[in-house]
């Protein structure tokens, strides 16, 4: 019987596709299928009767990214491990379903097809082909339970209330120059110390981010990053911020925490900043170094 062209790729087709599970087979040997064999893993727990992560909770996980044996990406080269958020089920994806599987200390390998997740991948999409599988290892370091982050936050919104309410008094004590244990740098920057930090120090060039409070100086507030919970992210030594927010960043290490006075020449100048600082003014931050990574 002859075949027909189009009966000939379907023959072509289902062989090239058998090739291609039956590898998936040698690779997933070994490993659990996750319900309807959305991906396969296999889990390594310390912890056998832990908690598992529910919706809602916070967990730090560390990750690689791998194409067989080579590591594409990793979190281990950063400072801190990865803070994620559980969402609810109808947002989840393998990602968060394999962290529900794991408990604290818990390490989990993941493997899925690499066509099914491009979006995470990110520039490493182009490394991998047709059917190839991808592998996944995640480590669970942290679970906060909804307790402990209702409790953290309290404290941290108690904190901030009292630096918001605290740094009109400095302010007004480093303007008849009674505040004690000011310093200053050779440019004229004015700081206070309140914590040196004890990670990474920066230093420019580096990535950092930084929470901050910036008030006028009559002491009010004229912005505010902790309200919306996001830092800001740069490049220390950066031209593109006034130079005195600048040189204060490389004055912590990383959890340090301070209060710049900078003068207008290292803030904003005759210009000002619209209606929030008057041309000529100081500018005083309240500035938290989150993360620092290193050049």
């Amino acid at each position: 019987m002859r075949l027909t062209f189009f009966s000939s790729i379907i023959i072509i087709l289902f062989t090239f596709s058998s090739c291609q599970r039956a590898a998936w087979k040698k690779q997933t040997k070994g490993l659990k299928p996750y319900k309807k064999n959305e991906f396969w893993y296999k889990k390594f727990s310390q912890n056998p009767t832990g908690t598992l992560p529910q919706v809602g909770e916070e967990v730090r996980i560390d990750y690689t990214l791998k194409k067989g044996t080579q590591i594409l990406d990793s979190s281990y080269d950063n400072v801190y491990p990865v803070l994620v958020q559980i969402p609810e089920d109808r947002y989840d994806n393998f990602f968060t379903k394999a962290l529900k599987l794991m408990a604290e200390g818990d390490s989990l390998q993941l493997l899925i097809p690499a066509a099914e997740v491009p979006e995470l991948l990110g520039q490493y999409v182009l490394e991998f082909e047709g059917e190839d599988l991808v592998t996944f290892t995640y480590k669970m370091h942290q679970i906060k339970t909804q307790a402990n982050l209702q409790s953290e936050i309290l404290s941290e919104q108690v904190y901030l209330d009292s630096i918001r309410l605290k740094i009109p008094e400095l302010v007004t004590q480093f303007k008849h120059k009674t505040l004690p244990n000011i310093q200053k740098t050779a440019s004229g920057l004015s700081y206070l110390i309140f914590d040196k930090g004890s990670g990474p120090k920066a230093i420019n060039g580096d990535a950092v981010s930084v929470h901050y409070i910036c008030f006028s100086d009559t002491g009010k507030i004229v912005d505010d990053s902790y309200t919306n919970m996001v830092p800001l992210s740069f490049i220390a030594g950066s031209q593109s911020l006034i130079q005195g927010w600048s040189e204060g960043t490389t004055l912590l290490s990383q959890g340090g925490k301070a209060v710049l006075f900078i003068p207008p020449n290292l803030a904003y100048g005759a210009r000002g900043n619209g209606d929030a600082i008057a041309p000529n003014s100081w500018v005083i931050f309240f500035i938290e170094l989150m993360d620092v990574q290193k050049k």
